[in-house]
Order: C-alpha cells, then sequence, then structure tokens
C-alpha cells in the first residue's frame, strides 16, 4: 500500500485527468479497506483472538467488500473510458 501510494504522489502528482482522480479516489478507498478488512481478520485469527468474532463476521464482510471495491473501481476506470482519457494515456509522464 505503501508503494502504491507513494508511485501515485511522485509519479503522477502534476497531472490532472479524470483517470487519475478514479484511480486515486477509489484505488485508495480499495486499498485502505482491503488493508483494514485484512487486518482485523488477521487479529481475529490469532492463537489466543485479539478480536472476538465468533460468527466470522469479519471474514465475510472480507469475502463480499473486497470484490465488491474492485468490481467498482474497474466501472470507475471503464466509465471514464473516451477520447479525451485515450489522449491522457498517451501523455502519462512518470514525472521526470
Amino acid at each position: 500500500m505503501t508503494v502504491a501510494v507513494a508511485t501515485i504522489a511522485i509519479r503522477f502528482r502534476k497531472q490532472q485527468n479524470a483517470l487519475l482522480r478514479v484511480i486515486t479516489r477509489e484505488g485508495g478507498l480499495y486499498y485502505l479497506s482491503a488493508c483494514a478488512l485484512n487486518f482485523f481478520n488477521g487479529l481475529s485469527k490469532l492463537s489466543p483472538p485479539v478480536i472476538s468474532d465468533s460468527y466470522h463476521i469479519i471474514n465475510h464482510l472480507r469475502l463480499v467488500f473486497i470484490p465488491v471495491l474492485a468490481d467498482r473501481l474497474l466501472l470507475k476506470m471503464q466509465y471514464t473510458d473516451g477520447l479525451g482519457t485515450r489522449a491522457d494515456m498517451s501523455t502519462l509522464t512518470c514525472g521526470k
């Protein structure tokens, strides 16, 4: 997650187009949610459980929300596909 944030922040900080806005907003939501859900799922799986989850709610939330957020990211990226976005893709640089 740190590498993804650093890549977006350093490489593409001066570029403002619709596709990068979608990737930063929806991708950030996906990464933060996946990280939090996987972290709490890991805490519930420890030998003496830190979080008592006898019904495995955290695991089920993880199994539902991570694919939903990934699909949302892909659909938003597809929605921004247009003539202007294709031109913006060709102008993406590494910020050097």
